[in-house]
């Protein structure tokens, strides 16, 4: 395609790409399918999924908030219909990681024993943790991202190649074993909050939220700024309780090997002794038992 065939894209708005988009959607889906045709193969298969699927999913990106013009231009990616030619790009925009890096996930290997799933739930969840992974970020002190690394190291090593983190990041948090366990049980905890959308299932969910998924200082313990009367603390055990039974009946119901394993990272008794729950409040031994459950193999495991 000659460069005098290539419509610019001027407004870089949602709003205008969308627009951009339907003045010249036959044109862009044409160029997307023959892109796709030559491309297409396992490793591309892993990120996207069928090719019909890889080009919704790409026209998605397009119009996204995070697509950035100026970010573009300096990787000299086209900014006109030659874009949608760019299938590398759009790959790395949506795992971080060009077509060459990606390692095809195997339905054979270490992270799926012994489970039955089909390549559209392994993609669905890769999918999940990567997309809360920024809003986590944004609603936690920057040590609790390092210890949501450290404490799902395992994991992220196998689906490294897939997802783009590096735990290296995490290297200068130092501290007791003890400390380690009770910082990275309730990073996990916090992260498995918004991978599992537990505001809309926990009706008191606000006043844990307010407390450890608003960004504070960057200090022990890693809460929003602010003083808490001795009832708002207590309100807030109550509503860790509730999301710790939420995990339970989470657990228990059969749920996915990524999510078994993300729950199994939150699931130590130290978490009780993080958010101040003493054998005086009166659902300890419950909490206590829930969470060492979380560490059990799943039903389609046992």
């Amino acid at each position: 395609m000659r460069d005098a065939d290539l419509s610019q894209i001027n407004d870089w708005s949602v709003e205008g790409r969308k627009q951009y988009l339907e003045e010249h959607r036959i044109t862009i889906e044409v160029i997307l399918s023959n892109a796709l045709e030559e491309f297409y193969g396992p490793k591309l298969s892993s990120v996207f999924g069928c090719q019909d699927k890889a080009k919704d999913k790409i026209l998605d990106m397009f119009v996204s908030e995070r697509l950035d013009q100026i970010e573009l231009r300096k990787r000299n990616i086209p900014c006109d219909l030659g874009l949608f030619d760019q299938i590398d790009f759009w790959c790395k925009f949506k795992t971080g990681i060009s077509v060459k890096g990606i390692k095809q996930i195997s339905l054979d290997s270490n992270l799926f024993d012994h489970d039955v799933l089909t390549g559209n739930d392994i993609e669905h969840d890769i999918e999940k943790l990567s997309n809360c992974l920024p809003l986590y970020s944004h609603s936690v002190a920057p040590d609790m991202v390092g210890y949501w690394l450290l404490a799902n190291k395992k994991l992220l090593d196998e689906l490294s190649g897939f997802i783009n983190v590096d735990v290296n990041v995490a290297k200068e948090l130092k501290g007791s074993p003890a400390k380690l366990s009770k910082y990275k049980a309730d990073a996990s905890f916090r992260y498995l909050c918004l991978y599992l959308n537990v505001e809309s299932k926990v009706s008191d969910f606000h006043k844990y939220q307010k407390k450890y998924l608003t960004r504070g200082k960057n200090k022990p313990q890693y809460v929003a700024d602010g003083n808490e009367s001795h009832i708002e603390k207590h309100e807030v055990r109550k509503s860790v309780a509730q999301v710790i039974d939420h995990f339970h009946r989470v657990n228990n119901d059969g749920t996915t090997v990524l999510c078994h394993k993300l729950l199994k990272s939150a699931g130590r008794k130290s978490l009780l002794d993080q958010y101040e729950i003493g054998r005086d409040f009166a659902q300890y031994e419950k909490l206590k038992n829930q969470l060492s459950e979380l560490k059990s193999p799943r039903k389609e495991e046992a």
